[in-house]
Protein backbone atom coordinates (compact mmCIF):
# COMPACT_ATOMS: atom_id res chain seq x y z
CA UNK A 1 0.00 0.00 0.00
CA UNK A 2 1.37 3.62 -0.64
CA UNK A 3 1.34 5.53 2.15
CA UNK A 4 3.07 8.74 1.77
CA UNK A 5 3.98 10.74 -1.46
CA UNK A 6 7.67 12.07 0.17
CA UNK A 7 11.05 10.81 -1.38
CA UNK A 8 12.08 6.90 0.32
CA UNK A 9 14.05 7.68 3.87
CA UNK A 10 12.98 11.38 4.24
CA UNK A 11 10.99 11.65 7.44
CA UNK A 12 9.47 15.09 8.27
CA UNK A 13 6.45 16.02 10.43
CA UNK A 14 4.39 16.56 7.30
CA UNK A 15 4.39 13.26 6.42
CA UNK A 16 3.89 11.20 9.93
CA UNK A 17 0.81 13.44 10.35
CA UNK A 18 0.18 12.01 6.85
CA UNK A 19 0.38 8.94 7.88
CA UNK A 20 -1.38 9.37 10.78
CA UNK A 21 -4.58 10.30 8.90
CA UNK A 22 -4.28 7.58 6.70
CA UNK A 23 -4.34 5.49 9.81
CA UNK A 24 -7.55 7.34 10.84
CA UNK A 25 -9.36 6.13 7.14
CA UNK A 26 -8.23 2.83 7.68
CA UNK A 27 -9.96 2.48 11.42
CA UNK A 28 -12.87 4.29 10.42
CA UNK A 29 -13.71 1.94 7.55
CA UNK A 30 -12.90 -1.25 9.36
CA UNK A 31 -15.21 -0.01 11.58
CA UNK A 32 -17.79 0.39 8.81
CA UNK A 33 -17.30 -2.94 8.25
CA UNK A 34 -17.61 -4.28 11.75
CA UNK A 35 -20.64 -3.02 11.59
CA UNK A 36 -21.77 -4.23 8.33
CA UNK A 37 -20.87 -8.00 10.27
CA UNK A 38 -22.72 -6.90 13.47
CA UNK A 39 -26.06 -6.23 11.04
CA UNK A 40 -25.79 -9.71 9.69
CA UNK A 41 -27.18 -11.15 12.79
CA UNK A 42 -23.89 -10.87 14.61
CA UNK A 43 -21.58 -13.26 12.29
CA UNK A 44 -18.90 -11.53 12.84
CA UNK A 45 -15.40 -12.68 11.41
CA UNK A 46 -15.48 -15.93 12.64
CA UNK A 47 -19.28 -16.80 12.75
CA UNK A 48 -20.57 -20.03 10.67
CA UNK A 49 -21.88 -19.22 7.35
CA UNK A 50 -23.64 -22.46 7.00
CA UNK A 51 -26.41 -23.90 9.34
CA UNK A 52 -27.08 -27.12 11.18
CA UNK A 53 -27.40 -28.58 8.25
CA UNK A 54 -24.28 -27.60 6.17
CA UNK A 55 -27.11 -25.37 4.08
CA UNK A 56 -26.15 -21.58 3.74
CA UNK A 57 -27.25 -19.56 5.73
CA UNK A 58 -30.26 -18.03 4.85
CA UNK A 59 -30.58 -15.39 7.89
CA UNK A 60 -27.67 -13.41 6.45
CA UNK A 61 -26.15 -11.92 3.35
CA UNK A 62 -23.47 -14.15 1.94
CA UNK A 63 -21.80 -12.13 -0.29
CA UNK A 64 -22.29 -9.22 2.36
CA UNK A 65 -20.20 -10.74 4.92
CA UNK A 66 -17.66 -12.84 2.22
CA UNK A 67 -16.73 -9.00 0.96
CA UNK A 68 -16.62 -7.15 4.47
CA UNK A 69 -14.40 -10.46 5.76
CA UNK A 70 -11.90 -10.04 2.88
CA UNK A 71 -11.91 -6.13 3.11
CA UNK A 72 -11.31 -6.12 6.61
CA UNK A 73 -7.94 -8.72 6.34
CA UNK A 74 -6.79 -6.28 3.40
CA UNK A 75 -7.30 -3.07 5.94
CA UNK A 76 -5.76 -4.94 8.82
CA UNK A 77 -2.50 -5.87 6.52
CA UNK A 78 -2.64 -1.95 5.55
CA UNK A 79 -2.92 -0.66 9.16
CA UNK A 80 0.35 -2.72 10.58
CA UNK A 81 2.17 -2.15 7.93
CA UNK A 82 1.31 1.59 8.23
CA UNK A 83 1.55 1.43 12.14
CA UNK A 84 5.63 0.03 11.82
CA UNK A 85 6.09 3.23 9.59
CA UNK A 86 4.33 5.81 11.97
CA UNK A 87 6.82 4.20 14.80
CA UNK A 88 9.63 4.15 13.21
CA UNK A 89 8.57 7.93 11.93
CA UNK A 90 7.88 8.66 15.51
CA UNK A 91 11.57 7.51 17.08
CA UNK A 92 13.12 9.75 14.59
CA UNK A 93 11.38 12.87 14.58
CA UNK A 94 12.11 12.22 18.64
CA UNK A 95 15.67 11.60 18.94
CA UNK A 96 15.84 14.80 16.58
CA UNK A 97 13.78 16.75 18.90
CA UNK A 98 15.56 15.42 21.52
CA UNK A 99 19.00 17.29 19.76
CA UNK A 100 16.80 20.50 19.38
CA UNK A 101 16.46 20.36 23.08
CA UNK A 102 19.90 20.18 23.71
CA UNK A 103 20.73 23.13 21.24
CA UNK A 104 17.83 25.21 23.06
CA UNK A 105 19.79 24.14 26.45
CA UNK A 106 23.08 25.49 25.17
CA UNK A 107 21.39 28.73 23.77
CA UNK A 108 19.69 29.43 27.17
CA UNK A 109 23.17 29.04 28.51
CA UNK A 110 24.57 31.12 26.22
CA UNK A 111 21.88 34.34 27.00
CA UNK A 112 22.33 33.66 31.03
CA UNK A 113 23.50 37.53 32.14
CA UNK A 114 27.16 37.90 32.50
CA UNK A 115 27.24 37.45 28.84
CA UNK A 116 28.72 40.45 26.69
CA UNK A 117 26.36 40.58 24.23
CA UNK A 118 24.54 43.44 22.64
CA UNK A 119 20.44 44.16 23.68
CA UNK A 120 17.90 44.30 20.82
CA UNK A 121 15.73 46.95 20.66
CA UNK A 122 12.14 46.20 21.66
CA UNK A 123 10.61 43.99 19.10
CA UNK A 124 13.72 43.08 17.31
CA UNK A 125 14.66 39.45 16.30
CA UNK A 126 18.32 38.94 17.25
CA UNK A 127 19.51 37.23 13.87
CA UNK A 128 19.77 33.25 14.35
CA UNK A 129 17.62 33.04 17.16
CA UNK A 130 15.77 30.25 16.80
CA UNK A 131 11.59 30.48 17.05
CA UNK A 132 10.39 30.92 20.50
CA UNK A 133 7.92 27.99 21.48
CA UNK A 134 4.66 28.85 22.93
CA UNK A 135 2.43 26.79 25.00
CA UNK A 136 -0.19 24.71 23.57
CA UNK A 137 -1.39 22.51 26.24
CA UNK A 138 -1.69 22.14 30.13
CA UNK A 139 -0.55 19.16 32.65
CA UNK A 140 -4.03 18.13 35.07
CA UNK A 141 -4.68 15.97 37.63
CA UNK A 142 -1.05 14.09 38.15
CA UNK A 143 -1.50 10.78 40.07
CA UNK A 144 1.22 9.23 42.45
CA UNK A 145 3.53 6.89 41.44
CA UNK A 146 2.78 7.55 37.89
CA UNK A 147 4.93 7.57 35.15
CA UNK A 148 4.04 11.80 34.34
CA UNK A 149 4.92 12.20 38.18
CA UNK A 150 8.20 10.29 37.91
CA UNK A 151 9.30 12.16 35.10
CA UNK A 152 9.32 15.66 37.04
CA UNK A 153 5.58 16.85 35.34
CA UNK A 154 3.85 18.93 38.15
CA UNK A 155 0.23 20.00 37.61
CA UNK A 156 -0.21 23.77 35.54
CA UNK A 157 3.16 22.89 33.63
CA UNK A 158 2.20 24.53 30.43
CA UNK A 159 3.54 21.98 27.71
CA UNK A 160 5.76 23.85 24.64
CA UNK A 161 6.66 20.70 23.08
CA UNK A 162 5.75 17.02 23.15
CA UNK A 163 7.87 14.98 21.26
CA UNK A 164 7.32 16.27 17.65
CA UNK A 165 4.21 17.63 18.73
CA UNK A 166 4.41 22.03 19.17
CA UNK A 167 2.00 24.48 18.89
CA UNK A 168 2.88 24.84 15.30
CA UNK A 169 1.55 21.60 14.25
CA UNK A 170 -0.91 20.53 17.05
CA UNK A 171 -4.37 20.12 15.68
CA UNK A 172 -5.90 18.08 18.75
CA UNK A 173 -5.31 15.38 21.17
CA UNK A 174 -5.92 12.35 19.28
CA UNK A 175 -2.29 13.46 18.21
CA UNK A 176 -0.90 13.89 21.37
CA UNK A 177 -2.44 10.38 22.43
CA UNK A 178 -0.97 9.00 18.89
CA UNK A 179 2.31 9.98 19.96
CA UNK A 180 1.83 8.59 23.57
CA UNK A 181 0.98 5.37 22.31
CA UNK A 182 3.42 4.65 19.75
CA UNK A 183 6.43 5.72 22.68
CA UNK A 184 5.21 3.13 25.23
CA UNK A 185 8.81 1.80 27.06
CA UNK A 186 10.31 4.71 25.17
CA UNK A 187 11.64 7.75 26.43
CA UNK A 188 9.60 10.93 25.09
CA UNK A 189 11.08 14.19 25.19
CA UNK A 190 8.93 16.81 27.06
CA UNK A 191 9.07 20.42 27.10
CA UNK A 192 7.40 22.84 29.65
CA UNK A 193 6.85 26.05 31.17
CA UNK A 194 7.02 26.42 34.69
CA UNK A 195 6.43 29.89 36.20
CA UNK A 196 9.21 31.70 34.30
CA UNK A 197 11.27 28.79 33.43
CA UNK A 198 11.91 25.87 30.72
CA UNK A 199 12.31 22.78 31.85
CA UNK A 200 13.70 19.15 29.12
CA UNK A 201 12.06 16.52 30.78
CA UNK A 202 12.32 12.75 29.99
CA UNK A 203 9.04 11.29 29.71
CA UNK A 204 8.73 7.07 29.35
CA UNK A 205 4.83 5.93 28.94
CA UNK A 206 4.18 2.82 30.05
CA UNK A 207 1.70 0.18 31.90
CA UNK A 208 1.91 0.62 35.74
CA UNK A 209 -0.71 0.76 38.44
CA UNK A 210 -2.76 2.85 37.54
CA UNK A 211 -5.18 4.79 34.53
CA UNK A 212 -3.55 5.40 31.27
CA UNK A 213 0.03 4.99 30.27
CA UNK A 214 0.71 8.37 31.77
CA UNK A 215 -1.38 8.87 34.86
CA UNK A 216 -1.67 12.48 34.05
CA UNK A 217 -3.82 14.58 32.01
CA UNK A 218 -2.99 16.72 29.19
CA UNK A 219 -5.58 19.40 28.57
CA UNK A 220 -5.71 21.90 25.58
CA UNK A 221 -5.27 25.83 26.77
CA UNK A 222 -8.71 26.66 24.68
CA UNK A 223 -10.38 23.95 26.25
Amino acid sequence: MATGSSSPGVVTKERVQGLMEKRAVIEDEIKQLNDVLDSQSGVGMSGSLVDNEDYPRSDIDLYAVRTARHRIIVLQNDYKELMREIENGLHLLHAEDRAVALDEDKMDASDSPGQDTDTPAEGAVRPGARHELVPFARVEDICADSPAQNSGLQVDDLVLRYGSITAENFKNMQSVAAVTQHSVGKILNVTVKRGETKLHLDLTPQIWGGKGLLGCQIKPLDS
